[in-house]
């Protein structure tokens, strides 16, 4: 995730087409994700 500030989160879409988010420490290090997918992302 080059040029990102950290801590922040990021949005991706798994092999079915649902939204997930991961959430990034200010190391860079993935520490947390959504349990759930979802059907539309928050982006706008």
């Amino acid at each position: 995730m080059a040029g990102d500030t950290y801590p922040c989160y990021s949005e991706k879409k798994d092999n079915s087409g649902h939204w997930y988010w991961i959430y990034y420490a200010s190391n860079g290090e993935a520490i947390a994700r959504s349990s759930e997918s979802y059907t539309t992302t928050s982006k706008k």
